[in-house]
C-alpha cells in the first residue's frame, strides 16, 4: 500500500513540478533579459530554449533520501515554524572549479524537503491523485503518437519535394553567401509544391524556393531569402522546433504555446540579423517578406520545415527590419554579460526548483 502511494505521488509530483518549473524559470529568464539589457535576439532564442530543456533534466535531480514523504514525515503535521520557504543560491569553491548551485524548495527544520504536490497528495482522495495521473500520462501518449505520426507524414514529403525539385539556376552574386553555401554543403532547389520559402535540416540541408515566387524577386531580395534560411541551417533551429514540439506533446498540460512563439520570433528575428554577414541591404528582406506574404496561405503543416514567414510574426520582423536592427558592437563589456548570463543559465539548469 505504501508503495503504491509513493509511485502515484511521485507521479503526481512530476506533473506538477513541472508546470511550476517551467513557469519559474520563464519568469527567470525575462528577469535577466531585463538585468542585462539583452538584445541580441540569437542570445534570447537559446536562453529561451531554457525552460524547455529544465523540465526533462528535473527527472535526474531528484534526490529521495531528503524526500520528507519517503521517511514517513508529514508536513501538515509538522510543529508551527518548522516549515520553511527557502529561495537560494549558493558557491561553492570545489579544487578545480567554481560550482554554484540555485533552488526553490519547501523544507522542514531537520532538512527534509517536501513539495506542494505532497501537501496537496495529504489533503484529497488519492483517487483525485490517480485521476489527474492517469488524463497527464494518456494525454502524453495521445500527442506524442499524434505527432510521431505527424514526424512520418512530413519526412515523406520532405522526401517528395526533394525528388520533385528543380535546382535553382539563379545566380548567387554574393561571394560569400556563395562560399557560406558551399561551406555548409547547402543546397538551392526551385519547387512549385510550396508557397512559402523554407529550409529543411535534419542532414538534408536544402532551402526551396516557391517556383512563382522566384521571376518576382530582384537579385538583394533573392540573396536575402537564401541567407534568411542559411541562418536557420546553421543554428539547427529546424532541429530544436522539433524538441519543442516533442516537449510540448509530453508535457501538454504546461501553457507553453506563448514562450515557444517569442522563442520562434527571436530564431526569425536572428536570421533577420544574418544578413548583416553579407552585408546585404536590410530592405531587400522587408521587400522579400511583403512579397512572400502576397503568395503565401499559411498552411504549414511540415514539422521539420523552418518557413521564411509565419503567421503573426510578421509585423513584428518588418518593425524590427526598418528601425535599424544592427547588432550591437561585441565589446568587452558586452562579452562579458553574454558569458554571466549563460552562467547564471547554466547554474538555473542544474538547480532545484521546487522539487524534492
Amino acid at each position: 500500500m505504501i508503495q503504491t502511494i509513493f509511485s502515484w505521488n511521485f507521479a503526481f509530483n512530476v506533473v506538477l513540478n513541472s508546470f511550476l518549473t517551467f513557469l519559474s524559470m520563464a519568469l527567470l529568464v525575462e528577469f535577466f533579459f531585463f538585468l542585462f539589457r539583452i538584445k541580441e535576439a540569437r542570445v534570447k532564442a537559446l536562453c529561451r530554449l531554457l525552460p524547455c530543456i529544465k523540465i526533462c533534466t528535473d527527472f535526474f535531480l531528484y534526490d529521495f533520501s531528503i524526500w520528507a514523504f519517503v521517511q514517513g514525515l508529514n508536513p501538515l503535521q509538522a510543529q508551527p515554524g518548522t516549515r520553511l520557504f527557502s529561495i537560494y543560491c549558493n558557491t561553492n569553491l570545489e579544487r578545480f572549479y567554481l560550482y554554484l548551485s540555485a533552488g526553490i524548495q519547501l523544507l522542514l527544520e531537520e532538512g527534509q524537503t517536501f513539495t506542494f504536490a505532497d501537501l496537496i497528495l495529504l489533503s484529497v482522495d488519492l483517487l483525485w491523485i490517480k485521476i489527474i495521473v492517469m488524463t497527464a500520462l494518456s494525454g502524453s501518449l495521445f500527442h506524442l503518437f499524434k505527432k510521431t505520426l505527424q514526424f512520418i507524414h512530413s519526412q515523406q514529403k520532405i522526401a517528395y519535394l526533394i525528388k520533385n525539385a528543380e535546382n535553382c539556376l539563379y545566380p548567387i552574386q554574393n561571394p560569400h553567401l556563395l562560399f557560406r553555401l558551399r561551406k555548409n554543403d547547402c543546397h538551392v532547389i526551385i519547387s512549385s509544391e510550396i508557397q512559402v520559402p523554407c529550409a529543411i535540416g535534419l542532414g538534408y540541408n536544402h532551402i526551396i524556393i516557391p517556383e512563382k515566387l522566384v521571376p518576382q524577386l530582384t537579385q538583394d531580395e533573392f540573396e536575402a531569402i537564401i541567407a534568411h534560411e542559411l541562418g536557420h541551417l546553421c543554428w539547427y533551429d529546424s532541429t530544436f522546433r522539433i524538441y519543442n514540439q516533442i516537449i510540448q506533446a509530453f508535457f501538454w498540460w504546461i501553457p507553453m504555446s506563448w514562450w515557444l512563439n517569442k522563442l520562434e520570433l527571436n530564431q526569425e528575428v536572428s536570421c533577420d540579423q544574418f544578413l548583416n554577414k553579407f552585408c546585404i541591404p536590410k530592405i531587400a528582406l522587408a521587400d522579400a517578406i511583403v512579397k512572400c506574404i502576397r503568395n503565401a496561405k499559411f498552411s504549414f503543416e511540415n514539422t521539420s520545415m523552418v518557413y521564411f514567414i509565419k503567421q503573426n510574426q510578421e509585423i513584428p520582423r518588418l518593425k524590427m527590419i526598418l528601425n535599424d536592427y544592427e547588432n550591437s558592437k561585441s565589446s568587452i563589456f558586452n562579452i562579458l554579460c553574454y558569458v554571466l548570463i549563460f552562467g547564471c543559465m547554466l547554474t538555473l539548469l542544474c538547480g532545484r526548483f521546487w522539487i524534492f
